[in-house]
């Protein structure tokens, strides 16, 4: 039966937006601009499909790409659903969710089919960099020139995911011979330790899909509705994970914008939603979200003189229309070198501070991360608080690593990266020599390392002695997990291990504080997640650890209250500040050297540019230095080329001080910045 409130939510939709919402069924593309209401046609549409009856909220499967995205959803959802929670809905009924956390959630109930046990641990990068260096050095590998750094760097790549997906790879050159080889060790090795990585999450999924057409057939059955979440972004394995998905019903949705499309080196393919109405067939239906509700006109259209340079993609033009009003022109700043840019960046922050803005409401920009070193050091000096977004995540700190070792043996004891951890931290006097004989036994008699230490394989009696209480703890733990709450499990590690007096013995009693915050998240999870998790569902340190796995940088983001932010153009996808000053718009800085051999690399390049443009919600600053300290050599720099496409009249220089020198004037740079 049709709820009223089907109608009822439409009402506070563009005409566009509207009809984005209205087209249920078949293959639909939505083209939603930077600014243009994207989130709230994704929501309203899962609404409207749950109100007009067409599908219950298990039924709609919806894939974004971080935690705060896909929690930021649900949240609106359940808003426009039950916006006084009389109907009791419960966002644990929604699988609106990141392609890593299904693909978790997805295994947790299919690893037997491949062979895991669903207690499966996940690799992270550090793990993952542990495993392949001891398959190195197993095999002697370094000794031939072939670094785990490269092999590690291949591992990410399309290269191997087209192995994976393929079983080979034709016209391999001597080096891929050997990465195959070494990956059919890594995947044997992640095998034997009950492990799972990152890419594992994508592909695991579509191993189970692709070899048990049942499985396939269920999901088909039990997901009327599959929508995608900034499919510009997406990669080969994840457009095949979603096309399988959405089934014979032919019922998928995907919304991005080809023109913000910035990941291709994490693998991501702008194909995807150049090709998505040829891979979807005759029946795709097509909308474009052109009113941007974010940035005033002189932005944008300084940001669509831009982008409408990049010609490969055969992109339609679909200049945005901002909804703000005119607003000030883009300033730009030429300085004399990297010092008086930095002393730029901090003039204008207390102009703006003078004004009576927030400094919560500036970012500073860069390209990479190595240039806000000056400007960290000028912000310091001024005395001006800042936070850098992108430095060390919470749960990748040493402390946090160190404890959450022991937790993952107790959920998975076959995982041999993290019981090393645990065992050498704090060291107990068994040694890594010892624990290279257990181990070397245990694969001559095919036992997991765990079960060799425990048996004392290749240990002295004075070795077994001494890990008997770390056997004792992990036992007593595995017993607890189930029913105490996971605060006071970890208050008995932190106890029982001595780790606060570790701490204090390596000199690192400020750490402490980060030992107080974790337990305060485990407390936060007894408190808030723990009641509402499924007796059938995974142990709640399970969850609580794929929780922690699943963790981004991006998806920790807080708006710091009296702080500016700092960050590379590629984390700010996603987020919006009322003023953005946009840092070292050079050439070979921004475009990036790495482009210059590739048009295609260049139009991202320029995609890059695009996104960081139409972050600003009310002012933007660009700036560039005449000469820049680069690996210790001061060399003079050119405007990069995207300043010339912005137009003349879009712009106002500011901060003039010494005229450049005449040989700043290329052909292929509007000597207008030389004036």
């Amino acid at each position: 039966m049709t709820d009223p409130r089907s109608s009822e939510l439409l009402t506070n939709l563009t005409d566009e937006q509207r009809q984005a919402v209205l087209a249920t069924d078949g293959p639909v593309l939505i083209l939603a601009g930077a600014g243009s209401g994207k989130t709230r046609v994704i929501t309203h549409r899962i609404a409207y499909l749950v109100s007009s009856g067409r599908a219950s909220l298990g039924e709609i499967l919806a894939l974004t790409f971080t935690n705060k995205a896909a929690r930021e959803m649900r949240e609106r959802v359940l808003r426009i659903l039950d916006p006084t929670g009389e109907h009791g809905l419960s966002p644990s009924g929604l699988w609106v969710t990141t392609f890593h956390s299904f693909g978790s959630r997805f295994m947790r109930l299919h690893a037997q089919e491949l062979g895991y046990d669903p207690s499966y641990v996940i690799y992270d990068q550090d793990d993952t960099a542990r495993v392949v260096k001891r398959i190195f050095k197993e095999k002697n590998l370094v000794q031939q020139r072939v670094l785990p750094s490269n092999f590690i760097s291949w591992l990410d790549s399309s290269r191997c995911d087209q192995l994976e997906l393929t079983g080979s790879l034709p016209e391999q050159t001597f080096l891929e011979r050997r990465f195959v080889e070494i990956h059919a060790a890594y995947r044997e090795e992640l095998k034997k330790h009950n492990a799972m990585d990152f890419r594992d999450l994508l592909l695991r999924p579509l191993e189970v899909l692709t070899r048990f057409p049942e499985v396939k057939r269920r999901y088909q059955e039990k997901f009327k509705y599959v929508l995608i979440d900034e499919y510009q972004d997406t990669n080969r394995v994840q457009y095949m994970l979603a096309k399988a998905l959405s089934g014979a019903r032919g019922n998928i949705c995907a919304v991005g914008d080809e023109d913000q499309s910035i990941y291709s080196w994490r693998g991501a393919t702008i194909q995807n939603i150049m090709d998505f109405e040829k891979d979807f067939g005759e029946t795709v239906r097509v909308f474009h979200l052109l009113e941007n509700y974010r940035s005033p006109e002189s932005i944008l259209t300084a940001a669509n003189n831009v982008i409408k340079h990049n010609t490969m993609t055969h992109r339609k033009e679909r200049p945005l229309v901002a909804k703000k009003g005119k607003g000030q022109p883009v300033s730009i700043f030429p300085a004399r070198d990297g010092e008086e840019e930095a002393g730029f960046v901090c003039k204008s922050i207390n102009e703006l501070r003078g004004r009576g803005v927030p400094l919560s409401d500036i970012a500073v920009f860069y390209r990479t991360h190595a240039q806000s070193r000056l400007i960290e050091q000028r912000l310091a000096q001024e005395r001006i608080p800042y936070q850098v977004f992108g430095g060390t995540p919470f749960f990748s700190r040493k402390e946090i690593k160190d404890l959450l070792a022991y937790l993952w043996v107790v959920t998975n004891p076959k995982d041999p990266v993290n019981l090393e951890r645990a065992l050498m931290t704090p060291r107990r006097g068994v040694g890594e020599t010892s624990i290279e004989k257990s181990s070397s036994i245990a694969r001559e008699k095919g036992l997991t390392l765990f079960d060799a230490l425990r048996a004392g394989e290749g240990l002295s009696a004075a070795a077994r002695r001494k890990l008997d209480g770390f056997f004792s703890l992990i036992d007593e733990l595995a017993a607890l997990s189930a029913s105490s709450p996971l605060f006071d499990l970890a208050v008995l590690l932190v106890d029982r291990i001595g780790y606060r007096e570790h701490l204090a013995l390596e000199g690192r009693e400020d750490r402490e504080e980060i030992v107080d915050e974790f337990l305060s998240h485990l407390a936060d999870f007894d408190r808030h997640q723990r009641p509402h998790l499924s007796p059938s569902g995974p142990p709640p340190l399970v969850t609580f650890l794929e929780g922690v796995s699943l963790a981004a940088s991006l998806d920790r983001f807080a708006d710091e209250s009296g702080m500016v932010t700092l960050m590379t153009v590629h984390n700010a996808k996603g987020l919006e500040f009322p003023y953005v000053l946009l840092t070292g718009l050079e050439e070979k800085l921004f475009p990036h050297a790495s482009s210059y051999e590739d048009a295609h690399q260049l139009e991202e390049e320029r995609r890059l540019f695009y996104v960081g443009m139409t972050r600003t919600q009310k002012e933007l600053t660009l700036s560039w230095a005449r000469r820049r300290t680069i690996r210790g050599t001061f060399q003079e720099q050119l405007p990069s080329r995207f300043l010339s496409e912005i137009g003349r009249d879009h712009f106002r220089m500011v901060g003039r001080s010494l005229p450049p020198p005449t040989r700043f004037r290329p052909q292929t740079i509007d000597p207008i910045y030389e004036d």
